[in-house]
């Protein structure tokens, strides 16, 4: 249990106070963070004594991730401006966003920085355009259906634009391959194939590529897949959905038929948790997805992180101690540099972790001048072959 605690140490001191960092006489305004992340401190602690003798619930550790990412930040931050960081356990009983907004919480903060999930995502928008606050949604992957919100910026791109990413590679690297969308029912898989579409006929109406969408029930078989296939082309297999037990079905498919076809899979942004794509089963086939973050954790800034993590709490830093860190470093040093202009300095490479940010607005009516927010355009083609993942695009 001891390794625990020592994660669990540092970042109770932070959850006891606000902590403050840099020089407390300064004369500049202090600048107050607002960090959230489900921590689910409740379901750890009873009574003040830690419930678990030899484990930490694997709900928590995303969370944990997040916030000592950002304290590592913190820490590294170097600033003579008071900064003074709050860090908020929405999934506590004492800390959810109605009971903070209740208590006046964000009259006095000047940026939110959050791992949310959607109802915290679209509390945290409202809120930020209310209060005027800028809102970093570092981890969640979705507008929540909000409008005219200039005040909330999303890093973690939408299906939309993961698409947007996916064609794009498209039309650079596999034009004249035979290319074939493979869908089930469904909302989200039919969104997905509009949207390449409607990318695909663009401004003229005439498809730039040939791409063919075939619906497939849920029991398909191997020969549903061999009959898109083309034993004298390259063939390009989309699976437009982010049902992964689909996704992962077309895909074994496809490891046997490519002892026989020229194939490369492409799949959606969630593809890159799928640790079955490592096993010998998918040997030699090319798996593509899309990601808005990537880090092959050997450039200065992982090795530095790894080492400090590894220091803090005796454990392997994960994506999201990285994301936390990225965040945090990245957005309130732009802050701390742009008082008053910091939302018209996003794509500021000064201060560049991990991510190229393309950081544009999103006006989801053309003729609208509020954009209903602002979005992280990057997106990153990572191809997967025998157990190794390298960025291609």
């Amino acid at each position: 249990m001891k390794k625990y605690f020592l994660y669990l140490a540092p970042l109770l001191l932070l959850f006891s106070s606000t902590h403050l960092f840099a020089q407390a006489d300064s004369t500049d305004k202090t600048i107050r963070v607002g960090l959230f992340a489900p921590i689910y401190l409740d379901s750890v602690f009873a009574n003040g004594q830690y419930k678990y003798k030899d484990q930490m619930p694997k709900i928590v550790i995303p969370g944990l991730d997040f916030v000592e990412g950002s304290q590592i930040a913190l820490d590294t931050i170097r600033t003579t401006v008071p900064v003074k960081v709050s860090v908020y356990d929405y999934k506590s009983a004492n800390q959810t966003i109605s009971k903070l907004i209740l208590s006046n919480t964000f009259d006095s903060l000047d940026i939110i920085i959050g791992s949310v999930g959607p109802a915290e995502f679209k509390q945290l928008a409202d809120i930020a355009l209310k209060k005027n606050i800028p809102f970093i949604s570092a981890t969640y992957p979705n507008d929540g259906g909000i409008t005219a919100n200039p005040n909330t910026i999303i890093l973690n791109a939408t299906l939309n634009t993961h698409c947007s990413g996916i064609y794009n590679y498209l039309v650079k690297a596999l034009p004249t391959s035979k290319i074939t969308l493979l869908k089930k029912q469904g909302v989200v898989e039919e969104r997905i194939a509009a949207q390449f579409t409607k990318l695909n006929t663009g401004n003229t109406g005439k498809p730039l590529l040939s791409i063919s969408t075939n619906l497939l029930k849920d029991s398909f078989d191997i020969t549903a897949i061999e009959k898109q296939l083309d034993s004298t082309r390259v063939n390009t297999i989309i699976a437009g959905t982010l049902d992964e037990n689909y996704g992962k079905r077309i895909a074994s498919f496809c490891a046997v038929l490519s002892k026989k076809y020229t194939i490369n899979l492409i799949g959606m942004p969630n593809w890159d948790g799928i640790k079955d794509f490592s096993k010998p089963d998918y040997k030699n086939l090319p798996i593509f997805y899309s990601a808005s973050f990537y880090n092959d954790e050997a450039d200065k800034w992982s090795v530095a992180i790894k080492t400090v993590f590894k220091e803090r709490t005796n454990g392997t830093a994960m994506d999201m101690v990285y994301k936390g860190f990225e965040s945090t470093y990245y957005f309130l040093s732009l802050l701390l540099k742009n008082k008053t202009g910091f939302m018209f300095n996003l794509n500021d490479k000064s201060y560049k972790v991990f991510t190229d940010y393309d950081i544009k607005p999103v006006r989801n009516n053309s003729k609208s001048l509020t954009p209903d927010y602002f979005e992280n355009k990057k997106v990153y083609i990572i191809k997967k072959i025998n157990g190794q993942a390298i960025k291609i695009q």
